[in-house]
């Protein structure tokens, strides 16, 4: 097991703010997907103190590029980095129109918080669309994640689990999906504008027990 402790110095007392640990437990299991990139946001995510805003619900998403390595690798530096500034570009853009906020960014992943899961589950929903409309080349698919729990703005701690949660249910997200906790699901409750299907119950790397997950469906039904 790896751990990582963060220390904040508050009034002349050096407090743990933070635990993080990593366990290697293969979480392909499930989804049948695994996605690394997710790894490297979430150790940057975790690694810098950040406030959201109020104590309260918070939806956090993670979002990024399927198959990234593979795409730069074969269409070279200079398309690759026109394609993500583009996806960032797309991400932003709905984040903004959404009423989310972007977090942190580690090249095309993207983590982001919203006030409600409704307007996560909708801005999350509105990305694929977007993207999938693209008719740009590369062609890129996108997978995401939505968790929800409460932010305590005093304890980026609690915060922390959240993120780490989210992270953990991106990287079995498979290109083109959208997977939901349950938590997020019961908080829309039974909203007829979402529909869900797939429902599972997985382990979630240095996460304990069993955590139920979904898929929020997003293609336009004719």
């Amino acid at each position: 097991m790896r751990s990582t402790v963060i220390f904040r110095l508050a009034k002349g007392t050096w407090k743990i703010i933070h635990v993080h640990n990593s366990l290697p437990v293969n979480n392909v299991k499930g989804f049948g997907y695994e996605a690394r990139g997710f790894e490297e946001l979430l150790d940057a995510a975790l690694s810098s103190p950040y406030e959201l805003g109020p104590s309260g619900m918070a939806s956090v998403m993670f979002t990024d590029i399927a198959d990234s390595t593979r795409i730069a690798e074969t269409i070279g530096d200079h398309l690759w980095t026109e394609a993500v500034r583009r996806h960032l570009r797309l991400i932003q853009k709905h984040n903004v129109e959404g009423g989310g906020k972007v977090v942190k960014s580690l090249g095309d992943g993207v983590m982001s918080s919203f006030s409600s899961a409704r307007a996560a589950l909708s801005t999350a929903r509105m990305i694929q669309r977007a993207n999938s409309a693209e008719t740009t080349e590369p062609k890129l698919q996108v997978r995401i994640s939505v968790h929800t729990g409460e932010v305590m703005a005093s304890d980026s701690d609690h915060f922390g689990t959240v993120v780490n949660k989210a992270a953990r249910i991106a990287a079995l997200a498979a290109p083109g999906d959208i997977c939901v906790s349950d938590a997020t699901r019961i908080m829309v409750g039974g909203a007829t504008d979402f529909v869900f299907h797939d429902q599972m119950t997985v382990p979630l790397k240095a996460l304990e027990g069993e955590h139920s997950l979904c898929k929020l469906s997003w293609r336009d039904r004719g």
